[in-house]
């Protein structure tokens, strides 16, 4: 149990077998991968192990570490829910008041939670692999030695770096749906569902594809050679934006109720 476990997380080499056991395996038979398949493949494997990502060799324990680390808060902030819509005492404490679930618009920023928090663990995530989203040196040489033509290398990594943001989109948000019911009892589930992975899905979407919009801009204006002098800056004012985002959290939500009663169009241009 614990090994399979191991090798399910961190991709662990298996037990040593006897040459009985191995001779009765049969002989190995390779699976057949079409090339399309082999560069997907190796463009995750270089957004795990990179000496960009992990000066050590290690990035690909760091990501699953990672991944724990963004499932966990959505969780927890769900659970936390619970006495709040199951109050054993009023809540907040007023004598004479029946204890009842919170009013709506302290419902709305209950949700709200959820809805900035997979922008901001999206784009971190697409921040942390900034500089693997683009072609290097090592890629030019290698893959334009190799007969397999440009436009298949770049759906390939396209689709790497699409496989990439679902899977971290999947881990921050999956955990949170399976308890809010639990925690809030809504009226009804299936709306309560679908409209909350269509929020965090949407949201945590906008969140990566903007970073990577912006960094895609900046380099074809600037070039690689002046985009690389600012990249650095520029990853840190994105990770700065996105921590304030998420520690301001309790002023957006304070004032979310008079900026969308007012009709204003200028609260659509806020992401979350």
């Amino acid at each position: 149990m614990g090994d399979g476990f191991q090798r399910l997380i961190v991709d662990a080499p298996p037990s040593v077998l006897s040459l009985s056991v191995q001779a009765a395996m049969g002989p190995v038979r390779q699976p057949q991968r079409s090339q399309f398949n082999l560069l997907v493949r190796h463009f995750l494997e270089r957004f795990f192990n990179h000496e960009s990502a992990s000066p050590d060799g290690d990035g690909k324990t760091r990501l699953v570490q990672l991944a724990f680390a963004a499932g966990l808060p959505g969780l927890m902030v769900a659970v936390y829910l619970w006495p709040i819509y199951h109050p054993v005492i009023v809540f907040p404490p007023h004598p004479g008041t029946i204890p009842g679930p919170p009013p709506y618009w302290l419902q709305v920023n209950h949700h709200f939670f959820f809805v900035i928090y997979s922008f901001v663990v999206m784009g971190l995530i697409t921040v942390f692999e900034w500089d693997l989203f683009f072609p290097d040196l090592l890629d030019v040489l290698v893959m334009g030695t190799l007969p397999v033509p440009q436009r298949r290398v770049f759906m390939g990594r396209v689709a790497a770096i699409g496989l990439l943001i679902l899977g971290f989109l999947f881990d921050a948000n999956f955990l949170a749906p399976v308890i809010l019911p639990m925690s809030t009892d809504p009226p009804s589930l299936m709306l309560l569902e679908m409209g909350h992975v269509a929020a965090v899905t949407a949201s945590g979407l906008f969140g990566a594809s903007s970073i990577l919009a912006v960094q895609s801009v900046l380099l074809a204006l600037f070039g690689e050679r002046l985009f690389r002098k600012v990249s650095l800056l520029l990853q840190g004012a994105a990770v700065t934006g996105l921590v304030m985002l998420l520690l301001l959290f309790p002023v957006l939500s304070g004032v979310t109720p008079s900026l969308l009663q007012s009709g204003n169009r200028m609260i659509y241009l806020f992401p979350p």
